[in-house]
């Protein structure tokens, strides 16, 4: 048989190295607080990249990526003879750092109010989505992992409202008065996040012809390539232009050629849109001879009907779209408004 993985002949094992540490403490009025250091270290870990086939002067001309005016057969590039079919090279490449600080409010429910508040700062960076598919330059796809949320507070609340006998709000009202104003509970819960992060691309051509006439083929897509003292924002970020095209450009080799070397763009250097969600619940509890409850309520998922966008297209070849977003986001989900209706009698 044929393989088509290749992995190390001597073996390395990969570890993890976690740390953490936190504070907690209770103070008057049933609120407790905590904050937390979470950490994170990965070393060794196996990755898929490309064939490891790919090195410079092996029967190659003295330019290894582009050909100009001929072809490179797979057999003349296999340093792993004479398997052509190898097509990843299994290696310990991967590594990443994880910090995260976490800080958490919460009071006990008193007096009709409960309320909780978790907020956490995340930043993870490491290799992963190689450019090179070599596997040789690792380092060279470093950067913030890709569906890391870097900041994200979650908010949940519940109050009874003060209506009815003994309360602040009709406080002696009769029987039925009582019956209809009272039992009123509103409590939600609210989540607020940063934007994911994404990198700007580019797509080679399948050829290239410079103003000689030359024909250039081999071409790599991958990472755009920065230009400098460019900012990457415009003045007003909006879903028409959520960053600076023109800070970009396509990754061009010695000779000018665009396509003709990696990108030298940040991996995930760029965030996309914010994220909120508000899921609000409105019930009314009803009891009849402290025997029969009734329980009425709403439930509203994203009650606000918040659009929360993706990320903007990034690939500058597309000229027409590059920096638009014209999408919803998909991580993390949120769908539109929803209001669910529901009743409960126990006896």
């Amino acid at each position: 048989a044929n393989p088509s993985v290749l992995a190390q002949a001597s073996t390395t094992t990969p570890y993890t190295e976690q740390y953490n540490l936190a504070l907690e403490h209770q103070f008057a009025g049933n609120w407790t607080v905590r904050v937390g250091y979470a950490g994170q270290h990965n070393l060794k870990q196996n990755n898929y990249g490309g064939s490891g086939n790919y090195a410079p002067n092996i029967n190659l001309p003295s330019n290894p990526v582009l050909i100009k005016n001929g072809s490179v057969t797979a057999q003349s590039l296999n340093l792993v003879q004479p398997f052509s079919t190898i097509s990843l090279n299994m290696a310990p490449i991967f590594h990443s750092t994880m910090n995260a600080l976490q800080v958490g409010a919460h009071r006990a429910y008193h007096n009709g109010i409960a309320f909780g508040a978790e907020y956490q700062w995340t930043r993870v960076i490491g290799t992963e989505n190689l450019q090179n598919p070599s596997g040789a330059t690792p380092n060279d796809s470093y950067g913030n992992v890709g569906g890391i949320t870097p900041q994200a507070l979650t908010v949940n609340y519940s109050y009874l409202l003060p209506f009815g006998k003994g309360k602040a709000f009709w406080g002696t009202a009769g029987n039925v008065v009582d019956k209809i104003v009272s039992g009123w509970q509103v409590s939600g819960i609210s989540v607020f996040q940063t934007g994911q992060p994404f990198s700007v691309t580019y797509t080679a051509p399948g050829t290239y012809t410079d103003g000689s006439g030359n024909k250039w083929t081999n071409l790599v897509s991958g990472r755009a390539s920065r230009v400098a003292g460019v900012s990457l924002y415009p003045t007003t970020k909006n879903k028409a232009q959520w960053f600076n095209p023109a800070a970009f450009t396509a990754p061009t080799d010695a000779n000018g050629i665009p396509g003709g070397a990696y990108g030298n763009s940040g991996y995930n250097m760029l965030r996309g849109p914010r994220y909120q969600n508000w899921d609000i619940n409105l019930q009314k509890n009803i009891v009849f001879k402290e025997r029969y409850r009734v329980q009425l309520r709403a439930d509203s998922f994203n009650v606000f009907n918040h659009p929360n966008f993706g990320t903007p297209n990034a690939n500058i070849s597309n000229t027409s779209t590059i920096g638009t977003i014209t999408s919803t986001s998909s991580t993390p989900t949120y769908q539109q408004r929803t209001v669910e209706f529901a009743a409960k009698f126990n006896f």
